[in-house]
């Protein structure tokens, strides 16, 4: 069942609803499906994309901000030893990572050392 019709069911019982008024035994079936189905169709979805879960970090700017400058660091080494990686995205790396030192007049050692 799409989400579509679960909406437009819930929307007409609501609508059917007066307020102050306890609900019919029809409306009180009506809104027990609809709950079954909004169940059944989450339960669902969590099991089909129960893969992009595992395994998931909480953000954390301790472990972000270290790990920016590590990439960054390890971007240009790599570019240094031939490997294809683009200037731009080194540029951003280096903003994310809020590197000021001119890399340019490194040599590698320095690089590895700083890495």
């Amino acid at each position: 069942m799409s989400w579509t019709v679960l909406f437009w069911r819930q929307f007409n019982l609501e609508r059917s609803l007066l307020p102050g008024i306890p609900l019919t035994e029809a409306q009180s079936l009506e809104a027990e499906c609809i709950n079954d189905l909004h169940t059944k169709s989450m339960l669902k979805a969590e099991r089909k994309c129960q893969h992009l879960f595992t395994g998931g970090v909480c953000f954390s700017f301790k472990v972000a901000e270290p790990l920016a400058v590590l990439i960054f660091w390890e971007l240009v080494i790599s570019r240094r030893k031939g490997v294809d990686v683009s200037s731009r995205r080194i540029k951003r790396q280096k903003k994310a990572a809020k590197v000021t030192k001119a890399m340019a007049l490194m040599e590698m050692k320095d690089l590895e050392a700083e890495f």
